[in-house]
């Protein structure tokens, strides 16, 4: 067996693209630690405020080890976030790990809701409109996705409030329950922000199935099928949707992670406290340990986001596993 095949196997190519984190997130922590460089200001000054007296200052500034040489406090801090410790917070002394653990779960609803509801709608629908490609409906929907695709996020979000929530009073207009406080609170509290935040993502991901769709369905095969008198759900099933999966999963990749950073916006709009009000919070404040911890964090998830998609290739294209 050649030395490409072997290296074509799924269990080396998980291995190998595995082992590539460990020096992407090393970059990763070098950015999150030079934002305290680049952040203006001094932090012992923020926490002191304007009445600190010059030796207070100097005090606190070396109780964070701010006078050791930036290579020593890179390696420290290092060192500290190895072993679990992201810090505390510069105001009020929280540890910035337990900041992030009670807002991690409202941000994973949100998300987690937001991209099934984009993949169960847009992408049955982007197949469906590329096997019947060039018909009115096809092109009226095109039509309106493009408008959707546009959309604001947190602009939808305050159109669903405003009608849906004080207008018609159908779900609730703010705030998050736990899913431990009972499932219907919980989904009531989810459906408008996660809607606001999958519009314009669906509308994205309907346009790049569909485009996939039209290539894999005006293939020698698939109209060979259609010729042998296959069903329509066969045809779409079996032949069309997994060959035209691995664009349409690199743009579910892509989605994930810009909702993410999207998440924040939705969040202020609904009084959600998750992982991106935490991190403007901490921006307004200048906290550095805790938008350090923010940085992190998410910085690993896009990274397990792209392993997965990166992964899921083998499966969805043969021709990788050969």
């Amino acid at each position: 067996m050649s030395a490409v095949a072997i290296l074509r196997r799924p269990g080396v190519r998980l291995a190998g693209r595995t082992l590539l984190i460990a020096p992407v997130l090393l970059v990763v922590t070098m950015f999150a630690f030079a934002l305290s460089l680049l952040v203006p200001g001094d932090p012992a000054h923020a926490i002191l405020g304007d009445a600190a007296t010059p030796e207070s200052v100097a005090a606190v500034r070396a109780e964070l080890g701010l006078n050791q040489p930036v290579p020593e406090r890179y390696v420290h801090w290092l060192g500290d976030v190895l072993s679990g410790d992201l810090g505390r917070s510069l105001f009020g002394g929280t540890p910035v790990l337990d900041s992030i653990t009670a807002r991690l779960p409202v941000t994973i609803s949100l998300v987690g809701a937001a991209i099934l509801l984009t993949i169960v709608v847009a992408v049955p629908l982007g197949m469906l409109a590329g096997y019947k490609k060039s018909r009115t409906a096809d092109r009226i929907a095109s039509l309106l996705v493009s408008v959707g695709q546009a959309l604001p996020p947190f602009w939808v979000g305050l159109v669903l409030v405003a009608v849906v929530a004080l207008g018609a009073g159908l779900l609730p207009p703010y705030g998050y329950v736990p899913a431990s406080q009972g499932l219907g609170p919980y989904l009531q509290h989810l459906v408008l922000p996660a809607l606001a935040l999958a519009i314009p993502g669906t509308c994205e991901l309907f346009l790049q199935t569909r485009t996939a769709a039209v290539e894999v369905f005006s293939e020698d095969y698939v109209r060979t099928a259609r010729a042998a008198g296959l069903s329509t759900w066969s045809i779409l099933t079996k032949w069309g949707a997994k060959n035209a999966m691995v664009p349409v999963v690199t743009v579910c990749g892509l989605q994930l992670d810009r909702l993410i950073g999207v998440a924040a916006l939705v969040e202020a709009v609904f009084g959600m406290q998750g992982i991106g009000s935490l991190a403007v919070t901490a921006a307004l404040n200048s906290d550095i340990p805790t938008i350090q911890g923010v940085v992190l964090v998410v910085g690993g998830f896009v990274l397990v986001v792209n392993l997965c998609v990166d992964l899921s290739y083998t499966y969805f294209n043969p021709r990788l596993r050969s």
